[in-house]
């Protein structure tokens, strides 16, 4: 049966990027054999491609596959690039939507645990909110009726905060995971200081007066008042 694959190329992303096409640059394609051959093979003058989705597909031929996915996605005109000269169907996609079969597993293992990724991963068993929470999914599981007042609420302690502090300290807890202890306190420090400067309503100011002269928050109890 004939599958249409997605292949992507390390070479060719970076060259995307250096022309402003953006890194997230891959080729589709339709295939009655296997594709990584033809990966191998390469295409827009580079062998390092490999395939990172395939999917059985039937009564489509690689132009329709082509056609129908250019109606929806940035198809890169070749006569534009001599680089991409005789490379159909090389695309701009959003990696999300590609590449998502991949992250999942890894995004499992991480969240939930190793045996409980993978009892479910291998036999695809759906689970409830209830569940999710138990297994550490998601932080907690509320009753239909209650979502709203439990999603307001969150909203309105988080706008208590400093959207530019939160915003450093979600990107420092995303990025300091699988950073050495040195790295990531370099790491914290300078998005410390890049907060200090973006940060418009100078909270740093703000919460040391209302703390040391004001005596009005505790820190590390308490946000400082916006």
């Amino acid at each position: 049966m004939p599958a249409i694959y997605v292949a992507r190329s390390v070479k060719t992303s970076k060259w995307g990027s250096d022309v402003g096409l953006g890194k997230h640059v891959y080729k589709v394609g339709v295939s009655e054999d296997e594709p990584k051959a033809l990966a191998a093979a390469g295409w827009a003058g580079e062998s390092d491609w490999s395939i990172v989705k395939t999917e059985d597909i039937e009564g489509l031929d690689e132009g329709q596959v082509i056609e129908r996915l250019a109606g929806k996605e940035r198809m890169i005109d070749p006569n534009l690039y001599p680089k991409l000269k005789g490379a159909r169907g090389v695309f701009r996609l959003n990696p999300t939507k590609v590449e998502n079969h991949i992250v999942v597993s890894r995004a499992l293992a991480e969240t939930i645990g190793s045996r409980n990724a993978l009892l479910h991963i291998m036999t695809g068993r759906t689970f409830d909110g209830r569940r999710a929470a138990e297994m550490g999914l998601v932080n907690w599981s509320t009753p239909l009726a209650q979502l709203r007042g439990e999603v307001e609420a969150l909203a309105r302690e988080l706008l208590e905060k400093s959207p530019v502090a939160l915003y450093a300290a979600k990107l420092g807890f995303r990025n300091c995971q699988e950073l050495g202890w040195d790295v990531a306190e370099d790491y914290l420090y300078a998005k410390l200081e890049q907060s200090q400067f973006l940060d418009a309503e100078r909270g740093r100011e703000q919460g040391l007066q209302q703390f040391l002269d004001e005596k009005k928050i505790r820190p590390g109890l308490q946000a400082y008042e916006r």
